[in-house]
């Protein structure tokens, strides 16, 4: 992170911070002895601070660096807090992390991953959740730890996580925030171990994204510019990373969502500069290092998490651009990662990057394909704490995933394939049971009438919309439903069936694209044909449910017994009889009685006095 002088009152110092953390990586006072059991997040918050700043160290301190951690790795699997210690998740992210730091062939080696997915599935309980080690407590973090290891050493599989984002999802407390645990207070910690696992997992669609989004913007406060951690609590300098890093990942859901819209295309949604103000004028130290609020003492994870929340105040990335979003616009040349020196220091470790084990360790070739499918694309952006985890060329290409438009948002389709969208209704205070839905031909009316009490009255509201079906829907197929959220109705009908009628055949066509021939069921009750079928996918750990439904009414004179059935490999359904024309029923004229007062008796005698003048 290097800054440019300009602003005198401004500057980072860069040079001490440097100086700061080289000096704990080899050596650590006393008063450390205290974090015995968190040796491997030292050497993770001291590698990735001199990241941050761009720092590379020798090949003899990266080496020494990946044989400390090997030392801490437990013969069962799992990273311990130190030799001969118990293995537990946290070590076990942070030494992953920062040995994804270290980048080297022998840092890659050190991890043991059949062994390290076994320890992970020691962690997990039948709930979904991770207790931090064997028979310990279960924690958010936990999950969130288990996530990020098994992701970027590439051992993640449905069954290792199974449930885990629904558990997580029950983290969400009543204000927005996320919680240890289900039913505890939210804390900007957990809430961004819990949102990030939830990007991660592919599902940030199980929790009210909006109302994370007012928690968090709630957290930085006016005066200092910081962030807090949990309401009416301080200001504390690594909030501003596990608070700031949240909303590169809501701009990036929100944008997946549909709702890009609504964003802006230069900034984060909060105070960006108002927070490097905060940690450059009060966390920062002239000796090095910085710290949480003036008057506290520096250490590494403070320095670690400030100089993360920094870049994040630093850089907004839109579309794969990045744009500095400085304090002053008299410091051009203030840089941080994902910037061209950094081009520069790829170039210079050119071995390193180009390592074919490396590749195949974090499997880029297979994202690779499945990126040139020609979807989709959408970037689950990763700010500071993954940043220095792969290089800045690859992280974009290692953290792209392929998503469909409605994915993001939805666990199933809201209408069954091959319905056709008509209206999208938005309900406000309206329930789906003050809706009324009238079809006149090929005209829709919606009708919705809301009343509400209050303590001094009442609150009621109407509207009243009218739709025309498509000429290719069938308005006998019209029908509707809520979405998942409640926030709106969809009215949607089928396409008319595309029906071929000659003398001799009948032939009518689906599309059922998708659908294997034992997932269609063809039933027939007279001469009314039933089609259904139903489809469930997992694809990127988001599962989708496709259904199809259809009733048919067969011509009069269509032979039963000849009903034959075909699926192209295109996925068209294809249902084809003959005809028999001696099955119509036979033409005859029917005579038109009047009524009248007359008995029966009377009638006859009538009609057969009709019938001799006709015949004289």
């Amino acid at each position: 992170m290097r800054v440019s002088n300009l602003d005198p009152d401004l500057p980072l110092y860069r040079q001490k911070h440097v100086q700061y953390l080289k000096r704990g990586l080899n050596h650590l006072s006393q008063t450390y002895e205290c974090l015995d059991a968190s040796r491997p997040w030292l050497c993770y918050w001291i590698l990735h601070g001199l990241e941050m700043l761009n720092v590379q160290l020798s090949e003899e301190e990266y080496a020494q660096t990946a044989d400390f951690l090997r030392r801490c790795q437990d013969p069962y699997g799992g990273f311990c807090g130190g030799p001969q210690q118990i293995p537990h998740l946290a070590p076990t992210y942070a030494a992953v992390c920062a040995l994804c730091i270290v980048g080297t062939r022998q840092a890659y080696d050190v991890i043991n991953r059949p062994k390290l997915k076994s320890f992970l599935a020691s962690c997990r309980t039948a709930e979904g959740s991770f207790t931090m080690h064997r028979d310990g407590e279960v924690d958010i973090r936990g999950a969130y730890c288990a996530v990020v290891a098994a992701h970027l050493t590439n051992i993640m599989t449905p069954e290792l996580f199974e449930g885990t984002a629904e558990w997580i999802a029950k983290c969400q407390t009543y204000e927005g925030g996320f919680s240890g645990e289900p039913g505890l207070e939210a804390h900007g910690g957990y809430t961004f171990c819990g949102y990030a696992a939830l990007v991660l997992l592919g599902k940030p669609h199980l929790i009210d994204n909006k109302r994370l989004l007012t928690w968090v913007t709630q957290r930085q406060m006016r005066l200092e510019g910081g962030f807090q951690g949990r309401t009416n609590k301080l200001v504390d300098g690594c909030y501003s990373f596990w608070q700031g890093g949240v909303f590169p990942l809501l701009h990036t859901v929100i944008e997946a969502s549909g709702d890009g819209h609504l964003l802006s295309n230069e900034k984060w949604m909060f105070d960006q500069v108002a927070l490097q103000d905060y940690l450059l004028m009060n966390c920062q130290l002239h000796q090095g290092g910085l710290v949480d609020k003036p008057g506290k003492s520096r250490d590494f994870y403070h320095t670690c998490y400030c100089l993360s929340g920094l870049s994040v105040a630093q850089h907004f990335v839109y579309k794969y651009q990045t744009k500095l979003i400085l304090r002053a616009e008299l410091q051009p040349f203030m840089k941080v990662i994902y910037r061209d020196d950094f081009d520069r220091a790829i170039n210079s470790s050119a071995e390193r990057f180009r390592d074919s084990e490396r590749k195949r360790f974090l499997n880029l070739e297979g994202r690779q394909r499945r990126i040139s499918r020609g979807k989709r694309k959408v970037l689950w952006l990763t700010f500071s704490d993954f940043q220095p985890l792969i290089n800045a060329r690859e992280i974009a290409l290692a953290q792209e995933q392929e998503v469909d438009n409605s994915c993001c948002r939805k666990r199933q389709e809201l209408f069954p394939m091959g319905a056709v969208k008509i209206a999208s209704v938005p309900l406000k205070q309206y329930k789906p049971e003050d809706i009324t839905i009238e079809i006149y031909g090929d005209m829709v009316t919606l009708h919705g009438k809301h009343r509400s009490e209050r303590g001094d009255g009442s609150d009621t509201g109407e509207f009243k919309k009218v739709f025309k079906v498509p000429q290719d829907v069938d308005p006998a197929t019209v029908a509707s439903r809520a979405t998942q959220d409640g926030d709106a109705l969809i009215i949607v009908g089928t396409k008319r069936v595309e029906e071929k009628t000659d003398d001799g055949k009948f032939e009518a066509k689906f599309d059922f694209s998708g659908f294997k021939p034992e997932k269609i069921k063809i039933q027939l009750h007279g001469n009314e044909l039933s089609i259904s079928g139903k489809n469930t996918s997992e694809e990127g750990g988001v599962y989708r449910s496709r259904n199809y439904s259809r009733r048919l009414l067969l011509p009069d004179n269509l032979v039963v017994s000849s009903v034959t059935s075909r699926l192209s490999k295109e996925g068209q359904l294809t249902i084809e009889a003959s005809r028999d024309p001696a099955l119509l029923p036979s033409e005859r004229s029917v005579d038109v009685i009047m009524e009248t007062d007359e008995t029966e008796e009377e009638q006859k005698a009538s009609r057969s006095t009709q019938s001799e003048k006709t015949e004289n």
